[in-house]
C-alpha cells in the first residue's frame, strides 16, 4: 500500500492540473453551484483554515487576535508549503478592539475566498466568503458576501 500512495497522489495532481487548465477562465458553475475555474481554491482554503485555527489559539492565549499572523507568525515559506505562489496575496484585517479578524485572498481564477472569526463569549463565530470581489469589510460591519459557517458557500465545499 505504501508504494501506491505517492503514485495515486501524482495521478490526482495530474488530473487536477488538466481539469483546471481546461476550465481556466470559465464563468460556469457545476451542478453543486461551485465555480469550474477553481484554480488555487483548495490551496487557498487550506491556508485560510490554517490561519483561522492559529488565530483562535492565539486569541485564547492573548485575549485578542494578532495583527501580525500573516507576515509575522506565518510567512511566504509557510504558504508556499501549501501550494501558493511566493507572492501569496493573503490579506489580514483585525478590528480595532482585537475581537474580530478576517483573512482573504484572490485566487488565480480571480475569485476571492475569505475566512473571518469573531470572538463571542466562550467561543468564536466563523464566517466564510466566496465572491468575484474581495470582501469590503468585516462581517460585523454588515459587509456583503459573508456566510456563517453553517451556511457554507459552494466554493468552500
Amino acid at each position: 500500500m505504501e508504494w501506491a500512495l505517492p503514485k495515486a497522489r501524482e495521478v490526482v495532481q495530474v488530473r487536477k492540473a488538466e481539469r483546471q487548465a481546461t476550465n481556466a477562465g470559465s464563468q460556469d458553475l457545476d451542478e453543486r453551484g461551485r465555480r469550474v475555474d477553481d484554480r488555487e481554491f483548495s490551496e487557498t482554503r487550506d491556508a485560510l483554515r490554517l490561519l483561522g485555527t492559529s488565530a483562535m489559539g492565539w486569541y485564547r492565549q492573548q485575549g485578542g487576535f494578532r495583527v501580525d499572523l500573516v507576515g509575522g507568525v506565518y510567512d511566504t515559506a509557510d504558504f508556499r508549503k501549501r501550494g501558493l505562489p511566493a507572492d501569496h496575496g493573503i490579506q489580514q484585517r483585525v478590528r480595532a478592539d482585537g475581537r474580530e479578524v478576517m483573512y482573504w485572498r484572490e485566487t488565480a481564477s480571480g475569485w476571492a475566498l475569505g475566512l473571518a472569526l469573531a470572538a463571542d463569549g466562550n467561543g468564536f463565530g466563523e464566517y466564510l466568503y466566496a465572491a468575484a470581489n474581495p470582501p469590503s469589510g468585516l462581517p460585523s460591519e454588515r459587509a456583503q458576501g459573508w456566510s456563517a459557517l453553517y451556511e457554507t458557500p459552494p466554493d468552500w465545499t
